[in-house]
């Protein structure tokens, strides 16, 4: 009995230093994400003067390089490039979007917003649901 109370105690042991590695590797997948994502932005807008980012004026493997020759015969005019006015959305991600959880993030992320704006809707809908009497005693209130 001695002995298994012992084998318990080293596998509830073995179980915990398992459970521990796991959590350290999950964190440091996901710094990995979020490093992958850092340099995708990086390398799809390039920061401009202050906090707001700019599209690469040559453009990138993602959009084309169709502002290459543009720039070039413009004599590096931004304007010309040609790339959607800078546009960038997370179809462009090519590696993130290769992340299951990446996507299922994302998914979350819409789902909580849809949440949001659905919820706001059925708060609007019923204030205009409300008659002008009703309205009135409800200002009156404040």
């Amino acid at each position: 009995m001695d002995g298994q109370l012992k084998e318990y105690e080293q596998l509830k042991q073995k179980l915990k230093q398992a459970i521990e590695e796991k959590r350290k590797q999950e964190e440091e997948f996901d710094k990995l994400q979020q490093e992958i994502y850092d340099k995708e932005t990086e390398y799809l807008f390039v920061p401009n003067s202050g906090n707001k980012p700019s599209q690469h004026s040559i453009g990138n493997i993602i959009k084309g390089f169709d502002g290459f020759s543009k720039a070039h015969h413009h004599h590096g005019d931004s304007s010309s490039n040609g790339n959607n006015n800078g546009a960038f959305s997370d179809r462009d991600r090519i590696f993130s979007l290769s992340s299951v959880l990446f996507v299922k993030q994302q998914q979350q992320e819409t789902e909580q917003i849809e949440k949001h704006q659905r919820k706001q809707q059925a708060q609007l809908d019923a204030l205009n649901g409300l008659d002008d009497d009703s309205m009135d005693d409800i200002t009156s209130m404040n």
